[in-house]
């Protein structure tokens, strides 16, 4: 989708699929509470005023999803350039152990620093209290360990389109996901992950074009949130592999979406502050009966194959200490500073952090090693607390 989903500071209206995705499974919840969690369509699909399976929406009849769409989607609803029409909301069933494992571990589970405490398996913390300051977190959390089962696999297609719609250039991968902690049943969890504290690992081969055919790329995500992710690289052409950063800042591709935002959001957690805008019923994308997703509309950019609604927990995401980042697609990013700009790079070096001042603007800040970055982060808090 060519239009900009996201920008920093970061509000993003995170579509948690915990109520989304679940249905009936072999295994009751003990309580009623858990079955509205784990089985939200029970008494019946998701709900909207004006729309019903079947409806076409389209620049005359986009108004009536104004209440289950980001106003940021809705305007090009509304501006005609695309159309999709409604089908019936899927009902989705989870692991019977992944729903066991979470009435045995659920509650003992606690927030920790960049971590959760006695988190064993399942969904960390299923009955979310609105009232609770954090519940956004907790949330969060739940999305990075909701049931995605064990191995996931992909054939993916970014396009770069024109504005007419003309394919200027392909690029095709095959990816596969595998996790290998907090499995449903801990006795399945590899021993040598988990010495290693990794919670998934993430492989991708590049199968186009020419240029970049046979590129690989290898990610160890780390169970705890604080620790940065490792990544190799294999190129074809030098036979070398090296270590690089696993930026998940960056736009693969020049694209809109950032790498943390492809498959759902798979950023740090502890990068953004997080907060609880309750449930409610929103209109997404459903699953695709079909080889491939369909697309269509303006540049044919958008998808167009039927969405639906569904019931979701929703969540914002601010950026950590508020600063006004824009979108990166390299190892750096920019502060704007204006004429603070030399005030603060002066601090920077007092505390031995190296960055690139642009006087009246702002300053250059390369991503560096984790020791680096996190003295940098504290500067960047202390000099935030004096303006």
């Amino acid at each position: 989708m060519m239009a900009s989903l996201q920008k920093l500071p970061l509000v993003l209206g995170v579509v948690l699929g915990l109520l989304a995705v679940s249905g009936q499974a072999d295994v009751d919840p003990r309580s009623a509470p858990l079955r509205a969690v784990f089985y939200p369509y029970q008494q019946g699909p998701a709900q909207a005023e004006g729309i019903i399976a079947g409806l076409r929406l389209d620049r005359t009849t986009f108004e009536v999803a104004r209440a289950v769409l980001p106003a940021e989607l809705l305007q090009y609803g509304l501006a005609g350039d695309f159309a999709v029409t409604v089908q019936p909301t899927t009902d989705m069933p989870l692991q019977a152990q992944y729903i066991a494992a979470t009435e045995h571990y659920a509650s003992q589970v606690e927030l920790g620093e960049g971590e959760l405490r006695n988190y064993v398996a399942g969904l960390p913390f299923p009955l979310i209290d609105p009232h609770d300051p954090r519940a956004g977190e907790k949330v969060a959390w739940n999305l990075r360990y909701q049931d995605e089962g064990e191995t996931k696999q992909y054939w993916s297609i970014n396009e770069h389109r024109t504005g007419s719609g003309i394919v200027a250039r392909s690029e095709r991968f095959y990816s596969i996901v595998q996790t290998g902690m907090h499995r449903p049943a801990p006795g399945d969890n590899p021993a040598a992950w988990e010495k290693l504290g990794v919670y998934m690992k993430r492989y991708n081969l590049m199968l186009g074009p020419a240029d970049l055919e046979g590129t690989q790329t290898l990610t160890y995500r780390y169970d705890r949130d604080t620790r940065l992710s490792d990544q190799w690289i294999y190129d074809p052409k030098s036979r070398r592999t090296r270590k690089v950063v696993d930026n998940p800042y960056e736009a693969p591709g020049n694209g809109e979406l950032l790498a943390e935002d492809i498959w759902g959001f798979h950023g740090y957690l502890h990068a953004y502050e997080w907060t609880y805008r309750g449930e409610q019923v929103v209109l997404a994308p459903g699953p695709i009966h079909a080889a491939a997703p369909t697309w269509g509309g303006h540049g044919n950019w958008y998808p167009v194959d039927p969405w639906e609604l569904r019931r979701a927990r929703v969540v914002e995401a601010l950026a950590g200490q508020g600063w006004t980042v824009p979108e990166t697609q390299a190892n750096f990013v920019w502060l704007r500073l204006g004429e603070r700009t030399v005030d603060f790079a002066a601090v920077c070096e007092q505390a031995g952090v190296v960055v690139r001042p642009f006087p009246g603007e702002g300053v250059r800040v390369t991503v560096g090693e984790t020791e680096a970055n996190d003295i940098f982060l504290k500067v960047t808090e202390g000099f935030r607390k004096e303006l």
